[in-house]
């Protein structure tokens, strides 16, 4: 009877130490996984959420750490070289942009994916707001949009605004609330301290966690699509990062079909084939045009026209405007080598350009139509874009 009792402990002992064994060893294997940090803007939490715990699943040896968080906060930490994630996505064209211009990305690993549309908001019990000419209303006195500073989505609703013609009657007439953050606009429509607002169609209500009703904003209109070039979320590789094969296979399986399955769940994937070609496009024929100038009211009609070609040519014209009056500003002026107002396109500021059947050089600075006009940039653009 002692033998057997002695067993038993000797076996419970045994069987306790193999489970403490196996905890311990699970843990450490949980913990030895390597990270990937990922850059994600707090409207796309649910999808790359599950984006990556089906990473994880496929790759055990990998442990998936996403940020979440404005994405202008998310630039911000990247630029003050505060934080240096291994994947950056942007909801469009300006944050990720800022990061291009430092050289932060890597540039062969960008990639676009999702289709975004502009529409008009308002609170949902607004009965002032029901198409895009009520904006004009006198009922109608306060607009929020996110800075197009800063934000992708500021920066594409100002740019339809003016190609519909609307802005500078908007401008003048409205309280045009410039919010820091998309979210800000949102929060102040539902709260009935904005009259209407822009933003996108599917952000954040589908794909974020519900910082804001949906209840509370209602949809009025859709805006033209042919008032803003094809609005896309981008995804890439910091320079910087310690694992780039990891991050580029966190892509790879992005477009792969479990990927696109998780996406399409959000509205993400639709044009995932599309968005591979705009992807290819831009790093083979998008023309990169920097505008240097002091944009006071004397200069804005130039940075008002030069906004209007990146739709005018289809996406592929890529326009950022500097105002050497401020600091940073100066400084990248004074990097180029002009001695005045000027307009670099793919790193150049002289073409030969046709014109009446003759070739004319023609050197993009100072005021258009006194010292260039409309036709011979366009006609500078058109021959980058044959290249």
């Amino acid at each position: 009877m002692k033998k057997n009792l002695s067993l038993i402990f000797i076996l419970t002992v045994f069987l306790a130490f193999l489970m403490t064994m196996s905890y311990f060893t699970h843990s450490a294997n949980r913990n030895n996984r390597t990270p990937l940090n990922i850059y994600v803007p707090c409207g796309l939490t649910l999808p790359f959420k599950e984006l990556g715990l089906a990473f994880e699943q496929a790759h055990r040896n990998i442990k998936v750490e996403g940020t979440f968080d404005n994405a202008v906060v998310l630039t911000k930490f990247i630029l003050k070289k505060e934080k240096r994630p291994d994947l950056f996505i942007s909801p469009g064209e300006k944050e990720i942009g800022m990061l291009r211009q430092k050289g932060l990305l890597d540039e062969p690993s960008i990639r676009t994916f999702g289709k975004y549309e502009l529409i008009l908001i308002a609170p949902s019990g607004s009965k002032e707001i029901n198409s895009l000419e009520d904006l004009f209303k006198d009922s109608v006195k306060v607009v929020a949009i996110a800075n197009p500073d800063y934000n992708s989505i500021g920066e594409y609703s100002v740019m339809a605004l003016k190609n519909l013609g609307y802005w500078d009657k908007l401008n003048n007439a409205k309280s045009i609330m410039l919010t820091n953050t998309p979210i800000e606009a949102l929060s102040f429509i539902a709260a009935k301290k904005a009259d209407a607002g822009i933003h996108y169609n599917v952000c954040p209500f589908e794909t974020d966690t519900g910082k804001v009703s949906q209840g509370a904003i209602k949809v009025v209109a859709w805006l033209p699509g042919k008032s803003h070039p094809p609005i896309h979320n981008y995804i890439g590789i910091l320079n910087e990062s310690k694992n780039k094969k990891i991050a580029q296979g966190f892509i790879d399986f992005m477009f792969s079909p479990k990927g696109q399955m998780v996406l399409s769940k959000y509205g993400l994937a639709g044009n995932l084939k599309e968005a591979s070609q705009v992807a290819a496009a831009k790093t083979i024929a998008t023309v990169d045009i920097k505008a240097y100038y002091p944009f006071n009211e004397e200069h804005l009609y130039i940075k008002n026209y030069l906004e209007t070609l990146p739709q005018k040519f289809n996406g592929q014209v890529k326009v950022e405007c500097i105002d050497f009056r401020s600091d940073e500003g100066y400084v990248l002026w004074r990097k180029t080598g002009l001695a005045c107002g000027g307009i670099i396109i793919n790193g150049k500021n002289k073409f030969s350009v046709k014109k009446d059947g003759q070739v004319k050089e023609v050197e993009f600075l100072k005021k258009i139509d006194l010292f260039w006009t409309k036709d011979e940039l366009e006609d500078a653009i058109k021959q980058e874009l044959e290249k």
